[in-house]
């Protein structure tokens, strides 16, 4: 089992909907920080679109989540 994982987040880009929560385990216990949904926007039958508009999405899904989060994250974007 997992004790323990400092604040991390998931990104979930539906074709209707995207989604990013935030959350910690501590002592094997599932703790939400935050969470952010949107209606998806630069993305059409699966496929990238217009390439600002996912990025404008991407900003604000994490965006609106950190500030929910009181800041505890800090964000790494590997693509």
């Amino acid at each position: 089992m997992i004790s323990h994982i400092p604040p991390s987040g998931v990104l979930d880009i539906g074709s209707y909907q995207s989604k990013f929560i935030i959350f910690e385990i501590i002592n094997s216990n599932v703790y939400v920080l935050s969470k952010t949904i949107l209606k998806t926007e630069g993305i059409k039958k699966g496929f990238i679109s217009d390439v600002s508009k996912l990025t404008k999405l991407i900003s604000e899904l994490i965006g609106k989540a950190e500030d929910g989060a009181g800041g505890r994250l800090k964000i790494f974007i590997y693509l």
